[in-house]
């Protein structure tokens, strides 16, 4: 009888081993990026299971029983796919507006001689700013909007231009760039996207970068629709008198304002 229970254990645990036979396949990654996909498949595994993911060549080698290796083929089928890609047509309006109005008396001349002479003019000035740039990201990725100018400011790190005559002392110019991060995520025909403020700055320590993540905004736009992302202006008003007439007065008024818009459309091929 002992025998007997022995021999069937015997067979039991051979059965069991020749079922965890282990095997090892390469899988070639089309879309997606090996190393975090390494990551998603790993807890598939069987506690001997291995996964090596090769970024060179974007490869996945696993070694795994059969029956784990038959789900992971399954799941790449799914998973490695190219995203679909969004064009985020951007467009920027701006207008800005001056009026000015100066008046001035003069007195002078010698002896019983007095010359009175006055000044005035109306000046009024307007301009418009339109332009519009697009550019493609991936469902899920991130790309950036960006505009820039360029500073004049006063700093110490200007030894090279100095030295070299191209700029008067104490001035360098500095290029400060401004902007939105855009993350699109394609549902359906919808787009969602999650903008974020953005700006870069070159300072004493490099070109440093500062995203505010605190002001991030989602919305969800259908493919094809046009939504306002950021509007703003200013006005101001100066006057400057003295002496009544006697001397002349200066009045002036201005008034800017600008917005941004955003068009997301689905790429199909």
């Amino acid at each position: 009888m002992r025998q007997l229970i022995y021999l069937v254990l015997t067979l039991c645990l051979v059965a069991s081993a020749m079922g965890q036979e282990m095997e090892t396949r390469v899988f070639v990654l089309n879309a997606r990026p090996a190393e975090s996909t390494a990551e998603m498949i790993r807890p598939m595994l069987s506690p001997n299971g291995k996964v090596f993911p090769e970024t060179r060549l974007n490869k996945l080698v696993v070694r795994d029983t059969p029956e784990v290796l038959a789900e992971v083929e399954s799941l790449l089928k799914e998973i490695d796919v190219h995203a679909p890609q969004v064009r985020i047509f951007v467009n920027m309006n701006g207008v800005a507006q001056s009026n000015g109005s100066v008046v001035a008396v003069g007195v002078g001349g010698t002896n019983r001689n007095v010359v009175v002479s006055g000044t005035a003019g109306v000046n009024s000035t307007s301009g418009s700013m339109q332009s519009e740039q697009n550019l493609v990201v991936m469902s899920g990725e991130k790309g950036v909007i960006h505009f820039g100018r360029d500073l004049v400011t006063i700093g110490p790190y200007v030894q090279f231009a100095n030295g070299m005559g191209l700029l008067p002392a104490g001035v360098a110019v500095q290029t400060v760039g401004t902007g939105f991060a855009v993350e699109p995520v394609i549902v359906g025909d919808v787009v969602r996207l999650k903008v974020t403020p953005w700006m870069s700055f070159q300072g004493a320590n490099g070109v440093s970068e500062v995203m505010v993540n605190e002001a991030s905004t989602s919305l969800a736009v259908p493919s094809g629709q046009t939504v306002q992302i950021s509007s703003g202006g200013y006005s101001e008003q100066i006057r400057n008198q003295s002496f009544g007439l006697i001397f002349g007065s200066a009045r002036r008024t201005g008034s800017s304002s600008a917005r941004v818009t955003l068009r997301p459309e689905i790429m199909n091929y």
